[in-house]
């Protein structure tokens, strides 16, 4: 009887631990979709103005990611002349109402950003993928992941 109290009491934390894991996996999602719905909007609405504020920009870019992540957009988007963080040359305004933030299952802390519009009468859609990480409780945006 006694070990049979025990084995229940041991699965009742067991599981307890387990419920406790998914909760705070499920915040630290919540959390990082929020944030890289906020980045898009912010960033968005100012790289894809006819004259962007280049000073707003680093002020969002220093809000929301790491210095690993500016040096990477940076390198990168100079030597491949685009910006990696839109896949493209341009970005419309319209991307925000039609941006969707996944979880990608397929790696841990990254999450998939869409964006979708039309050219010439065909549905287009960039993906980005970016990894994230949490520090003091604040999610940022750490890599840009490039699956090229």
């Amino acid at each position: 009887m006694k070990q049979s109290m025990v084995s229940f009491i041991m699965v009742l934390v067991l599981n307890w631990n387990l419920l406790a894991c998914q909760k705070q996996a499920q915040n630290t999602d919540d959390k990082a979709i929020n944030m890289l719905r906020d980045f898009y909007t912010l960033f968005l609405s100012e790289t894809c103005q006819e004259r962007p504020d280049w000073e707003k920009v680093d002020s969002i870019l220093k809000k929301y990611t790491t210095a690993n992540l500016r040096k990477q957009w940076k390198e990168l988007s100079d030597k491949m002349d685009y910006d990696l963080l839109i896949d493209g040359q341009f970005c419309l305004k319209e991307w925000i109402k039609t941006m969707k933030i996944s979880k990608d299952e397929t790696r841990d802390l990254t999450y998939k950003i869409n964006f979708y519009y039309t050219l010439e009468n065909k549905q287009m859609k960039k993906e980005v993928k970016l990894e994230v990480i949490e520090k003091d409780g604040v999610v940022l945006i750490n890599k840009i992941i490039l699956d090229r």
